[in-house]
C-alpha cells in the first residue's frame, strides 16, 4: 500500500495485492539518506576507536551506542546496514527498543515516532588496524582460493579435451580396423568363390571327356 514515510517522502510498504514492484526502488530517498548517515557514524566510530586504541585510552572489544533512535532505519535499511557493519567492517551491530521515557528525551521532537524506536550499538572486536589486516588476509585467501578453483577448472577442461581427443582417435582406429577386416573378408570371399567356380568348371570338363561316344556305334548298327 502507498503511504507516507514519517520522516519525509512517500513510499510503498511490503504489501502484496498482486502488484509487480520489480522495477520499483525498495527504499525511499529519505530512508537511503538515513541509512547512509548511520553508516557514516560507524566510520567515525572506527576512526575514533583507532586513535584511542593507539594511545591506549580504550581496550577492545569496544561497544558504543552510536546510532540515535531518531535515525530511523526501515526493515530493508537495517538489514543492509547490518551487512555493511559485519561484512565490510568486521564489527557487529545490535539494536534495542528504547522506552517511552527515553523517547521523551529525544530531540528534535518532530522525529519521535509513536511506534517502536531503536538505538543501535556497534561492537569493534579488536583494534581497527587488526580488522584491516584480517580483511586483507581474508581477501588474499579468497583470491588464492579463486585462483585454485580456476586452475582446477582449467585442469578439468584440459583433461576432458584430452579424453575427448583420445576417444576420437580411438574411434578412428576402430573404424579403420573394421574397414581392414571388411576388406580382408571380401578378399577371402572372392577367393573362395573363385575356387568354387574353378572347381565346378573343372568338374564339368572332366565329365565331358570321360563320357562314351555312342554316335558311331549307332551308325554301325
Amino acid at each position: 500500500m502507498f503511504g507516507f514515510d514519517y520522516f519525509g517522502g512517500y513510499g510503498w510498504d511490503d504489501g502484496g495485492n498482486g502488484v509487480n514492484r520489480r522495477d520499483w526502488s525498495d527504499k525511499s530517498s529519505a530512508a537511503l539518506t538515513r541509512e547512509n548517515e548511520a553508516k557514516q557514524l560507524v566510520e567515525d566510530f572506527l576512526t575514533r576507536a583507532k586513535e584511542s586504541g593507539n594511545n591506549g585510552s580504550v581496550t577492545f572489544p569496544l561497544t558504543e551506542e552510536i546510532v540515535s533512535p531518531t535515525i530511523h532505519l526501515t526493515k530493508k535499511s537495517w538489514s543492509d546496514f547490518r551487512k555493511f557493519v559485519i561484512n565490510t567492517k568486521g564489527c557487529t551491530a545490535k539494536r534495542r527498543e528504547i522506552t517511552e521515557a527515553e523517547k521523551k528525551t529525544l530531540k528534535p521532537k518532530s522525529k519521535i515516532r509513536k511506534c517502536a524506536m531503536y538505538a543501535i550499538s556497534i561492537t569493534i572486536p579488536v583494534h581497527p588496524d587488526e580488522l584491516t589486516r584480517a580483511k586483507e588476509e581474508k581477501k588474499a585467501k579468497a583470491a588464492t582460493a579463486k585462483a585454485r578453483k580456476e586452475d582446477k577448472a582449467k585442469e578439468n577442461r584440459d583433461k576432458a579435451r584430452r579424453k575427448a581427443e583420445e576417444l576420437r582417435l580411438q574411434a578412428m582406429r576402430d573404424a579403420e580396423e573394421q574397414r581392414r577386416k571388411a576388406a580382408e573378408m571380401k578378399v577371402m570371399v572372392e577367393t573362395d568363390y573363385a575356387k568354387v567356380v574353378a572347381f565346378v568348371d573343372g568338374k564339368g570338363k572332366s565329365s565331358d571327356q570321360s563320357a562314351p561316344d555312342n554316335t558311331n556305334t549307332k551308325k554301325r548298327a
